[in-house]
């Protein structure tokens, strides 16, 4: 009988160990996309923009972790407001997007 607890308890246990590895691997993944301006990359191929920037910081708090530095990615994100317009470009300097500024 002892013998199944413990199997009880390693089968509802052993689930949540191997979560905190996965977690811990997608957060270092994410972390390596940050870029020396505080934007992200959608990929290791891709050129950072506000969409991809947006998804890494949302995908970083949903894993419980922290954005390692929010002061920098907070300046590219205001780097891709256009005060005159009143909406945000997918890339510093850029053109106004609807769907960006939504």
């Amino acid at each position: 009988m002892r013998g199944f607890g413990l199997l009880a308890v390693l089968f509802v246990t052993g689930p949540v160990f191997a979560q905190g590895t996965h977690q811990e691997k997608s957060l270092a993944f994410l972390y390596s996309l940050e870029q020396k301006d505080g934007s992200y990359l959608p990929d290791a191929k891709g050129k950072a923009d506000l969409r991809s920037t947006s998804a890494a910081i949302r995908a970083i708090r949903y894993l419980g972790g922290k954005v390692p530095h929010p002061d920098l990615t907070g300046k590219y994100v205001q780097s891709c407001f256009d005060e005159k317009v009143g909406g945000f470009a997918s890339t510093p300097s850029g053109k106004v997007e609807i769907f960006t500024t939504a």
